[in-house]
């Protein structure tokens, strides 16, 4: 991905707890047979952070208005699944959703959705982050609710998630030593997102 920032804004990696757990991985297939993930296997919806494991970054201020640059899945069998859905179908495969959700200062739940309609990645492999272009609307925002924007520690924000969003993923799982089969499967999100102002944590 291009590092040039002439706007003087953040870029940060954002990562989620795994948005798929399938353990094991027999659970829903053996290898050499084909993997068939559904709606019903997805996880719920999990939080966008930057830093690291117990130091985490996540909360947008009011004012902030992010710019999703790249978007990714990590895969921890990425090397043996092969996908088998149609590359351009819209409804199969690796899609990732994106949602938000916005509080106020005293940390309350104000709005479960800030996006309408929430916004949806195409990805065409694990463990790479795609570039893209596109401004999350932060209109819907309501200040009434959360607070006036201010860059005051303590005052509302909002909370980026992602999770998966297809209707079906199919795998082929020839590659995969049957060994493995004991093993979880996890997928994880991997957003890089550009925007003006530093996170609370």
């Amino acid at each position: 991905m291009a590092t040039n920032n002439k706007y003087g804004s953040i870029v940060e990696t954002f990562l989620g707890d795994p948005i798929l757990v399938i353990n094991p991985l027999s659970g829903k297939a053996t290898p050499p047979a084909d993997l068939n993930i559904v709606a019903a296997d997805f996880a719920a919806a999990q939080e966008l952070w930057s830093g690291k494991v117990g130091f985490k970054y996540k909360q947008f201020r009011l004012g902030d208005v992010p710019r999703v640059v790249g978007v990714g899945l990590w895969c921890n069998m990425a090397d043996g699944l092969v996908q088998i859905d149609v590359p351009d179908d819209e409804t199969t495969g690796l899609i990732v959703g994106i949602g938000g959700k916005s509080y106020n200062g005293a940390n309350v739940l104000q709005q479960a959705n800030i996006f309408v309609p929430n916004i949806r990645f195409k990805v065409q492999e694990f463990n790479a982050i795609e570039e893209t272009s596109l401004f999350l609307d932060t209109s819907l925002l309501d200040y009434a609710l959360t607070g006036q924007p201010s860059l005051v520690a303590g005052s509302g924000y909002y909370i980026l998630n992602a999770y998966l969003d297809a209707a079906t993923m199919d795998f082929s799982t020839i590659s995969i030593d049957p060994a493995y089969a004991a093993q979880p499967l996890y997928m994880r999100p991997m957003v890089v997102i550009e925007h003006t102002y530093p996170l609370f944590q």
